[in-house]
């Protein structure tokens, strides 16, 4: 008897315990397992296709390649001995060579305005000398030894200018020639007179060039 009594209370016991657990199981209900699933996303790419030389480029390096030639003899300097080198030297003019003809260099003064040129023994008072520089004796003819005189005509004008020297007689020898007007170009006088009036007056000098006096 007492052992019924033992398990029927086990029993209830059960019972009870079982009522009072059985509503929280229903009402939490068994917990859901989530699964995270993975969000990166793969993308296979293709392989690059191979990189293929310019067809252009590779025929414009062949062509190079094909017309490159190698430099050739006549290129490459070479040295020359310089006792093959002639050079042919002309000699200097003979002293005795004479060149003719007449030198005028005009000079810039324009003061005749269509005036009467008058002639020295034509004057009242001929013209005085105020500046007269000698001439530069050629180096090269002094040095040859070469001597001359040139006779040069000229105008001294109403302002006592030397116009238009120019040469009457030739010494033979341009170089003396061209240095005798020179010198006379830069003459300066004081002007002829004639009844009181200055004049134009035509005139000439005889220029000599001696290596005793130089």
């Amino acid at each position: 008897m007492r052992r019924d009594l033992i398990v029927s209370f086990v029993i209830v016991a059960s019972a009870t315990t079982a009522i009072a657990v059985v509503p929280e199981f229903i009402k939490s209900g068994p917990k859901k397992i989530v699964h995270k699933e993975d969000t990166t996303i793969k993308i296979d790419l293709p392989p690059p296709p191979p990189v293929e030389p310019d067809t252009e480029d590779v025929k414009e390096l062949q062509d190079q390649s094909t017309t490159m030639a190698p430099p050739s003899l006549v290129d490459v300097p070479t040295n020359v001995p310089l006792d093959t080198i002639s050079v042919k030297a002309e000699p200097p003019p003979p002293p005795s060579l004479k060149v003719g003809g007449t030198i005028s260099v005009p000079v810039q003064h324009s003061s005749f305005n269509g005036a009467q040129i008058f002639n020295l023994a034509d004057l009242d008072q001929p013209p005085e000398p105020r500046l007269q520089p000698p001439p530069q004796y050629p180096f090269e003819m002094r040095r040859a030894g070469i001597e001359g005189a040139v006779d040069v005509g000229f105008i001294c004008d109403t302002q006592g200018h030397v116009v238009n020297p120019t040469v009457l007689k030739s010494s033979g020898h341009p170089e003396l020639d061209q240095a005798a007007v020179n010198a006379i170009e830069r003459w300066s006088f004081r002007p002829g007179k004639r009844g009181g009036q200055v004049v134009n007056v035509r005139m000439s000098e005889l220029m000599t060039f001696s290596l005793e006096n130089n």
